[in-house]
């Protein structure tokens, strides 16, 4: 398991969790709450597409999403085949 910030362009993979803060500073609005609306859901899979800062991913196979890598720091994720 690796954070989203530290995956590799072009290679698949899928959500397992999304972090709170450490500690949570209750942001506003909740990061984490936002990261899971946008559809980082456990199971998900997302590819990297651009792997600079702001990344640029695909949720499932739908659509491309920008994300800074202090936030993608937050989506634990694994690699598949």
């Amino acid at each position: 398991m690796i954070e989203l910030d530290k995956g590799i362009k072009g290679k698949r993979y899928r959500v397992v969790g999304v972090k709170e803060g450490e500690p949570c500073q209750s942001c506003t609005p909740c990061l984490r709450l936002r990261l899971l609306e946008f559809g980082m859901l456990i199971g998900e899979k997302i590819e990297i597409r651009i792997d600079r800062d702001p990344m640029v991913i695909r949720i499932g196979n739908s659509w491309d999403m920008g994300i800074r890598k202090d936030e993608a720091v937050r989506v634990q994720i694994e690699e598949i085949n």
